[in-house]
């Protein structure tokens, strides 16, 4: 569960330690955590595939499968909205601009397993 702390920056409250002050470096602040949450019980985190504590499962699955599910299932709903662009966009267009992209980067010669940086 997600607590906001101090700056208005979230944490976990299962990883808080209250006696000791984090840094974070991209901020250059210190956030020191609220001792209110001492009570509550640890929760065990597992390692994702990308050595991350999380207490979500790792889904086996594709990022192009799960836009393509996305786009069957609910594809006139509005997937993702950008208000400073005024974009807004369905699954299904956003399905489309994938592979627009995907044509696009084939078009320029990228492979499977090339990395782009």
């Amino acid at each position: 569960m997600m607590r906001r702390g101090i700056y208005g920056l979230y944490y976990s409250a299962a990883r808080c330690k209250p006696s000791q002050p984090h840094y974070c470096p991209k901020r250059g602040i210190q956030i020191h955590y609220p001792d209110s949450h001492r009570s509550r019980p640890v929760v065990k985190l597992v390692e994702s595939y990308i050595h991350v504590p999380s207490e979500i499962p790792y889904l086996a699955t594709t990022l192009a499968r799960l836009i393509d599910f996305r786009a069957e299932e609910t594809g006139d709903r509005v997937g993702y909205v950008i208000p400073f662009q005024g974009i807004r966009k369905t699954y299904a267009e956003f399905k489309v601009d994938v592979e627009d992209l995907a044509c696009g980067l084939i078009a320029l010669g990228l492979q499977p397993g090339d990395r782009l940086g």
